[in-house]
C-alpha cells in the first residue's frame, strides 16, 4: 500500500509585518503504491477568546476582548423603515450596495422575524440549529435565531447609512414563543464585509443561535448555541483576515519511491504583531494514516521603520557668484560617463570649455578663471555653466565682475 512520510513535521516562521517568507515540505512514499494526496490549511487565530478563522477566513470577536468592537448602540427606531411583524415572517429586501459574504456579492437580503437575515434563502425557519448546518436557510447571519414571535410591543426597522455604507436591522422588544422575556438586538452589514452584532437587551440567552453559515452550509461560524453567552451591552464583530499560510501545490500523485516539494509560504501582510497558529492537513489514500495534519506557527513582530536612502541626484553649483578673478564650479555625477562642462553667453554660444572627458560617480570641480578658450579676459556680465552628463543636462547661471 501507499505510506504516509513527512519532514519536517511542524514549521514556523519570524516576521516584521509585511513581510512574508517561504519554506519547503517533502512528502515521500516508501510505500508500494501511489500515493495520491490533497492538501489544505487551517489559518487559526492568535486570541483563544475569539473565533478561529473558518474555511473563507471569516474570523470573530466580541466586545470583552482588548481588540474587539466597542458596543455602542445606535436606535433606528425613529429614523428606519419599519417592517411588517408577525410570526414566522420573512420578506426580501434590496440593499443600494454591494455586500460581500464568502465571496459573492449580495444586493438583496431576506430578513426574518425569528432573527436571522439570509442572502440566498426565504424559508422561515423558526427553529435554531447549529452553525453551520447544510439545512436551510443558508448564507445566513444570525444574531439570534430562535422561535421569536411578535409581542405587545415587537417592532422590527431596517435602515441604510449612505454615509458609511452600511444597513442596519434591529429587531426590537421581540418574544419568545415556549419562554417569557424580551429580546432588542441589531445586526450591521458594512460595505467592506464586517458584520456587527449588538445587543442591548438579552433575557434568554440560552435558546438561540449566534454566527453565520457559507452558501452551501459546509463552513460557517459558530459564536453561540443554547448557551449563556449573550449579555446585554454586548457586541460582536465578524470579518474575513488575511491568509497568511498558504500551501502549493494542493493535490498530487507520488509514485512509489518518490517524494513531493511542498512550498509553504507564510505572509504577514496586514497582520498585526502576534503569535499565529496554523494547521497543514494532509488527505491522503495511505490506509494506515489516511489524515496527516502539520502544525504551523508565525511569529509577526512589529514592523522595524527604515529611514529612506536620499537617491543621488545630478547636482551643480558656482561658488563665488557673482566673482572676479575667478570661481568654483562644482558638481557631483550619479552614473560614469562622458560629462562636458561649458561656459556660454546669454546667446548659448560657447566661452570655455572647462571639462570634456569621462569621469566616475562623485563630486567633481573645475575653476573658471574669467577667460575664453583662446585666452582672452571676458568682458563684465552674466554667463551660464552648463553640465551635460549623459543624458541629464543642468544649467547655473553666473556673473562675472571686472
Amino acid at each position: 500500500h501507499a505510506e504516509t512520510a513527512l519532514a519536517p513535521t511542524a514549521i514556523a516562521s519570524a516576521l516584521p509585518q509585511d513581510h512574508s517568507e517561504r519554506r519547503s515540505l517533502v512528502l515521500s512514499n516508501p510505500g508500494e503504491l501511489t500515493l495520491d494526496v490533497s492538501v489544505d490549511t487551517r489559518n487559526l487565530a492568535p486570541n483563544l477568546k475569539s473565533g478561529w478563522p473558518d474555511a473563507a477566513g471569516y474570523r470573530w470577536s466580541d466586545s470583552d476582548d482588548p481588540d474587539g468592537p466597542r458596543f455602542e448602540w445606535e436606535d433606528i427606531s425613529g429614523t428606519g423603515t419599519e417592517l411588517p411583524v408577525y410570526s414566522n415572517f420573512v420578506a426580501t429586501y434590496s440593499m443600494p450596495m454591494f455586500f460581500d459574504f464568502y465571496g459573492e456579492n449580495c444586493t438583496a437580503v431576506n430578513i426574518s422575524s425569528s432573527g436571522w437575515i439570509s442572502f440566498a434563502s426565504n424559508h422561515n425557519a423558526t427553529n435554531n440549529q447549529r452553525l453551520p448546518s447544510a439545512n436551510l436557510p443558508n448564507a445566513l447571519v444570525a444574531p439570534f435565531w430562535d422561535s421569536l414571535v411578535d409581542g405587545e410591543n415587537s417592532r422590527m426597522f431596517m435602515q441604510f447609512d449612505p454615509e458609511g455604507r452600511r444597513l442596519l436591522v434591529q429587531w426590537q422588544d421581540m418574544a419568545h414563543y415556549f419562554t417569557p422575556g424580551l429580546e432588542t438586538f441589531q445586526v450591521v452589514l458594512h460595505q467592506d464585509g464586517t458584520i456587527l452584532m449588538r445587543y442591548l437587551d438579552v433575557s434568554e440567552p440560552t435558546s438561540c443561535s449566534v454566527g453565520i453559515e457559507s452558501w452551501d452550509g459546509l463552513t460557517g461560524q459558530e459564536v453561540a448555541y443554547n448557551e449563556p453567552y449573550l449579555r446585554d451591552g454586548l457586541a460582536i464583530r465578524l470579518d474575513r483576515r488575511p491568509a497568511w499560510l498558504t500551501v502549493s501545490p494542493t493535490f498530487g500523485h507520488i509514485p512509489p519511491g518518490g517524494s513531493l516539494e511542498l512550498a509553504v509560504d507564510f505572509d504577514a501582510a496586514g497582520l498585526g504583531p502576534d503569535l499565529y497558529f496554523g494547521m497543514i492537513r494532509l488527505t491522503t489514500n495511505d490506509p494506515t494514516r489516511p489524515v496527516a495534519e502539520i502544525s504551523a506557527q508565525l511569529l509577526v513582530s512589529p514592523a522595524t521603520l527604515v529611514e529612506p536612502v536620499p537617491v543621488p541626484e545630478l547636482s551643480l553649483s558656482v561658488a563665488p557668484n557673482p566673482f572676479n578673478p575667478a570661481t568654483e564650479v562644482r558638481f557631483e555625477l550619479t552614473e560614469p560617463g562622458p560629462c562636458r562642462l561649458e561656459i556660454v553667453d546669454l546667446q548659448g554660444r560657447r566661452v570655455r570649455t572647462l571639462v570634456a572627458v569621462r569621469l566616475p560617480v562623485g563630486p567633481h570641480r573645475a575653476v573658471w578663471d574669467g577667460r575664453g578658450d583662446d585666452g582672452k579676459p571676458q568682458a563684465s556680465g552674466a554667463y551660464r555653466a552648463v553640465l551635460q552628463a549623459g543624458e541629464e543636462r543642468l544649467v547655473k547661471s553666473l556673473t562675472l565682475l571686472q
